[in-house]
């Protein structure tokens, strides 16, 4: 899934604040770095020859664990892998019920 149709059902799906969406913009960005850096770890490999003709670590892995990181992060932190229900959000709103005026969806309206 593209990163603008993520974020679009994302936010139609979610009672986010301006900060969450913030950090929703730095996830997508987090998901697309991760993404490019596998697709290179997948054609060059995860291993690079220095200038010794050593081989070390490509700096794509790292990139990759980053991105990863923040991305499991940023998910927590979102709360967006958490099970539908009213037990999902410590409020006890049910999904799609909004937090009360706070959040990105009532600044739009």
């Amino acid at each position: 899934m593209r990163s603008d149709a993520f974020r679009e059902m994302v936010l139609d799906s979610f009672c986010l604040d301006p900060d969450d969406v913030v950090l929703l913009d730095m996830l997508l960005d987090a998901m697309v770095t991760y993404e490019t850096a596998r697709e290179r770890l997948m054609t060059e490999g995860e291993t690079i020859r220095d200038r010794f003709e050593q081989l070390k670590p490509s700096p794509w892995v790292a990139i990759r664990r980053d991105a990863r990181t923040f991305i499991t992060t940023g998910l927590e932190r979102l709360r967006l892998g958490r099970p539908s229900g009213p037990e999902s959000y410590p409020d006890g709103r049910a999904e799609g019920e909004c937090c009360g005026g706070s959040c990105a969806a009532d600044a739009a309206t």
